[in-house]
Order: C-alpha cells, then structure tokens, then sequence
C-alpha cells in the first residue's frame, strides 16, 4: 500500500513539473507524455492521487496560439431525414478505415486501452462499439455534412448507373 502510495505521488510530482518546466518544445513533450502513460500502463488499476493532492493540474501548451479556429456556422442547417441511412454507414466506413489503420500499425483488439501493449478496446466492428462512440462519429459524420451544406454545396443522391456520366 506504500508503494502505491508513493508512485502516485511521484507520478503526480512527475505530472506537476512537466506542466511548470517544458519549454516550447512540442517534441520533448511528446515523449515525456509517452512516458508518463508507459508509467499509467504499469501500475495498477486502483491506484488513485493522494486526496491531499490537487486534482486541479492540467497540461498547459507554452506555444503561443497565433491560430485562431473559425468553424463554419452550422447550428441552422437542418439534414433530411432521408439522410440517417448514410450517416450510420459513412461513420461506419470511417471506423472501418481507422480500424485498418490501427491493424497495419500493430494495434489489437483488447478490453482495455493500454499504448505499451497496443490494446483499443474500440478496435471492433462499429456496430458492436458502445452507443456513445457511435453517436460520437455519426455526430462528427453529421457536422461534416452540415458543413458542406453551410459552404453551399449540394448533396444529391445519385444511382450507380448514373456514375459514368457525371463529370
């Protein structure tokens, strides 16, 4: 129970410096946040902060933030109903796609997330992940196409025959 205890204050020492002391180097963060969750992966799963630790800090980026995130108004553009079928397959596709990604990298399916081992519980067919993770990437898919609608683009349903003729 000691030890426990120590390596989560270490760890919450370790977590406080990085955020007081990295400098503008996205690269060294980079790796002392792999490292970190390599130190998260080894211990274990109940071991929790010291309640006499603040549970307040945060990562902070020292980069200056020159870009400003425009997004385009989407909160009035309304998707026909019609529409859902393609949502669900399109978000689908996307995980689909993500999936083999993750397998051409050497990630596997396991029932809990850990970077060391190259588990992703989420490395599943789409209909079998949790309901929020499929409302997440149909929300994303439905954004995106509200998006296209925003910026005046058309979404029109043609049939496979009609393919070869358009332009």
């Amino acid at each position: 129970q000691e030890e426990k205890l120590q390596a989560s204050r270490l760890f919450y020492l370790l977590l406080s410096q990085l955020n007081e002391k990295i400098p503008e180097d996205t690269q060294l963060l980079k790796e002392c946040v792999s490292c970190l969750k390599a130190v998260t992966c080894a211990l274990p799963p109940d071991t929790r902060l010291p309640s006499t630790c603040d549970h307040s800090i945060t990562l902070q980026s020292h980069a200056p933030l020159s870009y400003q995130p425009c997004p385009l108004d989407v909160s009035n553009v309304k998707l026909w109903p019609e529409i859902s079928g393609f949502v669900s397959k399109y978000a689908s596709y996307l995980h689909d796609s993500w999936v083999f990604d993750q397998h051409s990298m050497g990630w596997i399916y396991g029932t809990e997330f850990c970077e060391k081992r190259k588990h992703d519980p989420k490395l599943r067919p789409f209909n079998e992940l949790e309901s929020t993770d499929q409302s997440e990437l149909t929300g994303r898919v439905e954004c995106q196409l509200k998006g296209l609608v925003a910026a005046n683009w058309c979404l029109v349903r043609v049939k496979p025959t009609d393919l070869a003729s358009l332009p």
